[in-house]
Parts: C-alpha cells; sequence; structure tokens
C-alpha cells in the first residue's frame, strides 16, 4: 500500500512539472529580446465578425494576445505593434466602412494581395489554380493527399 501511493506520488509529481514546463518556456514571438518594444509603433488592423451571426470574436484575441506578447519581447526591430479591431457585425457594407476607418482614422497600411484567393481555404496564394483539374484552389488543396486510416 505504502509503495504503491509512493508511485503514484511520484507519477503525479513528474506530470505537474511536465505539464507545467511550456509555462516556463521562452516566448516565440517579436525579437525574443526579453525587454519591451520602445520605437514608433506600428499600426495593424483586423475587420472581424465580433458580433451579429457570424460571430468570431476569438479570432480578434487571439491576434490581441498575440502582438502582446510581439511587444513584450522586443517587437519587429524594437517597434511595438499597436492592434485596432474593428467588427463589421457579421454584415459586408459595416466591414467596408470598418476597413475604411482602420486605413483612414488609424493609420493602418493595406496592400491588396496580388494573388487569386482559394475558395477552399480563402488564403490569397500564387499557387491557385496550379491543377488545371481544380482551377479555384491552391495547391493545398489540389495535391493528393495520403490518407491516414
Amino acid at each position: 500500500m505504502k509503495r504503491t501511493f509512493m508511485i503514484l506520488a511520484a507519477g503525479l509529481a513528474l506530470a505537474l512539472t511536465l505539464g507545467a514546463a511550456p509555462a516556463f518556456a521562452k516566448p516565440d514571438c517579436g525579437e525574443n529580446t526579453g525587454q519591451k518594444a520602445t520605437g514608433k509603433p506600428i499600426p495593424i488592423g483586423g475587420v472581424t465578425s465580433m458580433s451579429g451571426i457570424g460571430s468570431f470574436k476569438e479570432a480578434g484575441d487571439a491576434a490581441e494576445a498575440y502582438f502582446k506578447c510581439v511587444n513584450d519581447n522586443g517587437g519587429i526591430h524594437g517597434r511595438p505593434i499597436t492592434y485596432h479591431a474593428e467588427d463589421d457585425q457579421s454584415q459586408l457594407d459595416v466591414a467596408a466602412q470598418a476597413a475604411k476607418k482602420l486605413v483612414e482614422d488609424e493609420g493602418v497600411y493595406v496592400r491588396p494581395s496580388s494573388h487569386a484567393k482559394c475558395e477552399r481555404c480563402w488564403h490569397y496564394r500564387a499557387d491557385v489554380g496550379i491543377d488545371a483539374a481544380h482551377p479555384t484552389i491552391c495547391g493545398s488543396w489540389s495535391m493528393p493527399r495520403m490518407s491516414m486510416a
């Protein structure tokens, strides 16, 4: 009984140690200097459905958390990122107004992609249409995939 308790206690201690390891890991964002970014801020913005029928507020929250990590670890060449989130309320006309506000009021630089948008993953990629049999999707989806079965 005492031996079983010792084995369980040792197993619990090992699990707690291994489970806590990621909390002590060095962050992998920004310049990894361990210093806060102090230069001229870089304005970045995102238009996300934070309300309405297709709410996806988590995307903006995740971006904000990542940019905070970047700023806390040296930023981009010492420059912090200021993230401006706008709610499109799941409406296209509101999304256009929100994007215009980001550019005109917040100074966010926007450059349209020169690549086509994949209909399956919605990424703008140079390899959209690489497979003639699937002209509207990117190479990630049109190439044969191996089965995990």
